[in-house]
């Protein structure tokens, strides 16, 4: 019995892109945004940790609460007369605080939008606020360099904290202590306080003007955040440098944990949220938005995601889920799945015996044309057949190298008229410089100059194809040589830093 033709094997390229991870499927499943148009640049999106996860957006002189199931505003407040900064909720969603230019600290009950507490104190800006985890007193931290902490019932302060040599832009609480907090400021350092005495525990120089900082909820570690670097720093260990993450290219200005605190989320000037595992502190995730991101918050259910930029934009995505039609088109087909199953599955618990006739199928040998000129060894015609525009490049140079291997290249190649010889300079002038094949192609190419060298100056459409490939093998050959030159350069550049150091 003869054996069953092998057909042509297309070369194919090693595939570039990386497989997408479970982590960048999941950030990568919202639903296309929603965009308002906010009064001015979103410096806080703070949402509620209490069912129905109502968002908190401060921008310009008011704090507007958004609904986020419905991406509507359901309140506003504008108490403030300057610009607004850090509103944020207390723990049990009844209360919100929030700082502004003029100095003040004002709580606010949501559900008569009536201020409860107006602190005085402050004599600059209040950039940073936070209720502590007892929901009895509120920190504040201020551009006069100064922390304080209020009692919410007297409306007095406890505690005022002077330590910063610059503006104080970023407060995080303890969730496990009430006397527990860390700040940030523009001095480039992070200091960790102490409710019940006058001065920092714990001091840190992240480097560059700190513009947000994090605390894990046990409190044994926290993180920084500034110029384009965040910076995860142990507690316990006495402020040890555990990680540092430098994913993004412009400055980093908010951070935030998933609802697990098993992902870290940092957004930047340059447009993206990066998404990192806090066990291993790589970027395993990217979302990319349209403008500079001053603020973000993600849902405490992560299904919904608020995004404020410094062009006043505030980007709303809610994670896609199924609807109704597409679970009932599920249902039907499935439906359908059985029945077509136990039609098909008859006969499935029958046992067969030795004395069972078994019968087999051949199917049909499907073959394509350049593969049936093969078959019959029609080296020219598979050649003519596989140049043809319908078919890609690699079956094409599937093609040549099958007969590269049985030793008719030469054979396929002779004996063109003006039209065959045009469609063949035709696919070498685009592919031949092609780094996937120009290992097969340029000896090809050699060998059709060398065969119709005499024909130069026949036939204008073969001069001109000439030509153009002359010209493509120059600009290949002029990228060589700058390579080789840049080559030159770094290895003498890599040579002076080594000796710089040896000596």
């Amino acid at each position: 019995m003869a054996a069953s033709f092998k057909q042509t094997h297309a070369i194919s390229a090693p595939r570039v892109g990386k497989k997408q991870t479970p982590d960048a499927a999941y950030w990568g499943n919202f639903e296309f945004p929603v965009t308002v148009k906010e009064y001015g640049a979103v410096s806080c999106v703070d949402f509620c940790p209490v069912e129905p996860h109502s968002f908190a957006v401060t921008a310009s002189d008011r704090v507007q609460i958004y609904n986020s199931r419905t991406n509507k505003v359901e309140k506003v407040l504008t108490r403030f007369k300057a610009a607004a900064h850090s509103a944020r909720y207390r723990s049990d969603g009844e209360l919100l605080v929030a700082g502004g230019d003029e100095g003040l600290v004002r709580v606010f009950h949501l559900e008569t939008k009536t201020s409860l507490r107006t602190f005085t104190g402050h004599t600059r800006s209040v950039h940073a606020t936070c209720f502590s985890s007892d929901k009895v007193r509120v920190v504040s931290a201020s551009d006069d360099k100064s922390t304080r902490l209020w009692d919410l019932a007297t409306g007095e302060a406890v505690h005022t904290l002077t330590g910063h040599q610059d503006y104080v832009r970023s407060l995080a609480v303890c969730k496990t202590s009430a006397d527990m907090w860390i700040t940030g400021g523009y001095d480039h350092t992070v200091r960790m306080w102490d409710g019940r005495t006058q001065e920092p525990t714990l001091t840190i120089d992240h480097g560059h003007p700190v513009e947000a900082v994090l605390m894990f909820p046990h409190g044994n570690m926290f993180l920084s955040a500034g110029g384009n670097s965040v910076k995860v720093w142990d507690a316990l260990g006495g402020g040890r440098l555990l990680a540092t993450c430098t994913n993004h290219h412009k400055t980093v200005t908010s951070l935030a944990f998933n609802s697990t605190c098993s992902r870290l989320l940092s957004a930047s000037l340059d447009r993206h949220v990066k998404v990192y595992d806090v066990g291993t502190y790589q970027c395993v995730a990217s979302l990319t938005y349209p403008s500079p991101i001053l603020s973000f918050g993600v849902c405490p259910s992560e299904d919904v995601m608020a995004v404020g930029c410094a062009d006043g934009m505030l980007s709303i995505q809610r994670r896609k889920r199924e609807d109704s039609a597409t679970k009932l088109a599920l249902r039907q087909r499935k439906r359908r799945g059985a029945t077509n199953r136990r039609y098909y599955g008859r006969g499935g618990d029958y046992r067969p015996v030795v004395a069972d006739y078994s019968v087999t199928h051949k199917q049909k040998e499907q073959l394509k044309k350049f593969d049936k000129h093969l078959k019959t060894f029609s080296s020219t015609k598979a050649l003519d057949e596989a140049l043809k525009p319908c078919y890609p490049a690699e079956v094409t140079v599937g093609v040549i190298q099958e007969l590269i291997r049985r030793g008719s290249i030469r054979e396929a190649l002779a004996g063109r008229d003006e039209k065959g010889l045009e469609l063949l300079l035709t696919f070498l002038c685009r592919w031949t410089c092609e780094e996937k094949y120009c290992r097969v192609l340029l000896d090809v190419t050699t060998l059709v100059i060398d065969m119709y060298a005499s024909v130069v100056g026949q036939s204008e459409k073969v001069d001109r194809l000439l030509q153009k490939l002359l010209r493509s093998v120059q600009r290949e050959t002029n990228h060589q040589e700058q390579l080789l030159n840049t080559l030159g350069t770094l290895e003498t550049l890599l040579a002076a830093a080594q000796s710089t150091n040896s000596s």
